[in-house]
């Protein structure tokens, strides 16, 4: 067996517990996924299809204009119905001594490029959230397309991308977006235009409702009404507002890791 292997391992130094010179039932294994990317097919609703090992991060999602959708054998040639989503970019960005870049913090892009997607695809149908005060705008798909990049830098900011410290009351490892934050009867942010969102009163999210919601929340939060109409005012301001004054200079913390995404 050693007369298979005359040269040394190229990433021994660099991967020290895999090599492909390890054997299983007495075969080397010599096929191993360094990178983790894979082409995800995720259905409305934020359930995965299915996801196939690739040479990049791949996002698809269901073309909603489309009549047919295939369920089947799927892959990154053959998906119709499904067109390709934006990802959001890594955030090449030193904050202390930790690495934003890291792979951690890229675990949720792929649920983030589809619910980015399904809101934008929605919007440009004419499919929006309502104001909280039940009023919706009257041209939706005006309204700048929302970019990944935001909403992976806002839940950054919120929950480190869901690895901050959660607890009981707010799980911050769960509800990634912070969208449905309750510690108690008197402090909380919920109102009624939530549960439109899937969300339900006292607290609580799964990362794949916290994103849906999330995306909705800052939708609302660039919305502007005076009782008849509803007007957008973009998406800086509905950044600016998601925090709720919270947190100092908020909007500038967002858009740094956005100018570090690429």
């Amino acid at each position: 067996r050693l007369s298979l292997w005359m040269s040394t391992d190229p990433l021994q130094e660099k991967f020290v517990d895999a090599s492909p010179y390890v054997y299983c039932l007495q075969n080397p294994i010599i096929i191993l996924d360094y990178n983790g990317a894979d082409t995800v097919f995720v259905n409305p609703g934020g359930t995965e299809a299915k996801r196939i090992s690739s040479k990049n991060n791949v996002t698809f999602v269901h073309n909603l204009k489309a009549k047919n959708i295939q369920t089947k054998n799927l892959s990154g040639k053959s998906h119709i119905g499904w067109i390709e989503a934006d990802m959001p970019g890594v955030i090449n960005y030193n904050e202390g001594n930790i690495d934003l870049s890291s792979s951690k913090y890229q675990k949720y892009d792929y649920l983030i490029a589809a619910e980015v997607s399904y809101f934008n695809q929605n919007k440009n149908r004419g499919i929006t959230p309502k104001h909280t005060n039940g009023l919706y705008i009257n041209n939706p798909s005006s309204i700048p397309n929302l970019d990944p990049d935001i909403v992976k830098a806002i839940i950054m900011q919120e929950t480190r991308i869901g690895t901050a410290p959660g607890s009981s009351l707010n799980n911050a490892k769960s509800d990634i977006m912070q969208a449905n934050v309750w510690y108690s009867a008197s402090s909380n942010d919920w109102n009624d235009s939530k549960s439109q969102f899937g969300l339900r009163k006292m607290g609580g999210a799964t990362p794949q409702l916290s994103v849906h919601a999330g995306i909705g929340i800052l939708y609302q939060k660039g919305l502007r009404s005076d009782g008849k109409n509803v007007y957008f005012k973009g998406w800086q301001i509905a950044i600016q507002r998601y925090n709720g004054g919270g947190v100092k200079n908020y909007l500038q913390k967002v858009n740094t890791y956005i100018s570090h995404m690429k």
